[in-house]
């Protein structure tokens, strides 16, 4: 799975000789795809930022679009970058195909920053702005700074994308002290969610329809095949009184909750996220129809699980 995530645009081979004998190397060089940009150079690791960044040393990244699989459980391809090029700028080049979100993020900095070239014409598309940042809490002690922008590039046009730190960034390993990047896809999390209404009484043998404003969750979380859903009794995550349950999403999609639970979305779907028609959003009103076999005091609607969410401002 690790291979299929994740890809090196740059590659380093490290060669040395200490016996002060002659060596010949042959390296060929062979481009998986058109319009590719690759450069050779040679530095030393002491001179690695000097040597490896700046804009005349551009790799050519494909989009980071997933496969099925990776699709399946709400993630996208995502490439590694060197820390210790951020302090000269890091460069790749990009044939976009239309909307591109452009992100990266690095551990316990809020640094990272970026700007966007058009190769064609050489004017500067974007350059990100203190406003595209924001902090990730991966846990009570880490936590990331990320840099994100969605933009509408030309389909077929090239791009220069190079990324740097606004403050110098120290690294005690060149070659393994890395941050990461999508360009192309949005970077997506899965977001733990837990919503519960308030309960309701249900007569037996009566038919009620509930309508549940949901608001303040992300703006981006779109349910997937990680969220659950209950129309029960208490806490019950199955109940037999409930003898039919429809459930309405805020888009309009309609499912059968048999006994009240319902766990079967397929997953989100990457394209046009925010806007296509098959993606649930969690806020708006959801509408519950219930009919009741025995009487159900405490009938309550709660959610539970994860949400797919677009991670960085754009899309929030």
């Amino acid at each position: 799975m690790i291979s299929e995530l994740v890809f090196t645009p740059k590659m380093f081979l490290t060669l040395s000789n200490s016996d002060s004998i002659m060596e010949t190397y042959t390296i060929t060089f062979k481009a998986l795809t058109d319009n590719t940009n690759y450069s050779f150079t040679l530095g030393t690791l002491d001179t690695f930022a000097e040597d490896f960044g700046g804009s005349d040393v551009i790799a050519t990244v494909p989009s980071n679009a997933p496969d099925e699989k990776l699709e399946s459980i709400g993630m996208t391809k995502y490439f590694s970058g060197y820390q210790a090029l951020l302090n000269t700028g890091e460069w790749f080049h990009y044939r976009a195909d239309g909307e591109t979100y452009i992100t990266a993020r690095i551990a316990k900095r809020n640094s990272l920053a970026f700007i966007v070239i058009n190769a064609d014409t050489g004017e500067i598309e974007y350059e990100s702005q203190d406003t595209d940042r924001r902090i990730l809490n991966v846990s009570d002690t880490e936590w990331h700074g990320c840099v994100q922008k969605r933009l509408d590039l030309e389909p077929g046009g090239n791009y220069l994308i190079g990324f740097y730190s606004t403050e110098y960034i120290p690294t005690d390993d060149v070659m393994n002290d890395n941050y990461y990047i999508w360009i192309g896809y949005p970077y997506f999390t899965n977001e733990k969610i837990s919503y519960a209404s308030a309960s309701y009484s249900v007569s037996a043998g009566t038919k009620r329809t509930f309508t549940f404003t949901l608001s303040g969750f992300t703006k981006s979380a779109r349910a997937n095949n990680m969220t659950r859903f209950y129309a029960t009794g208490g806490k019950k995550s199955m109940d037999p009184r409930i003898k039919s349950c429809q459930i309405t999403a805020p888009n309009g999609q309609t499912f059968q909750a048999q006994l009240g639970y319902y766990g079967s979305l397929p997953a989100a779907v990457f394209f046009n996220y925010l806007n296509n028609p098959s993606n649930i959003p969690l806020n708006g009103t959801w509408k519950v129809t219930v009919e009741a076999a025995d009487d159900i005091p405490d009938f309550n609607f709660r959610i539970s699980g994860h949400v797919l969410t677009i991670v960085g401002n754009d899309g929030n």
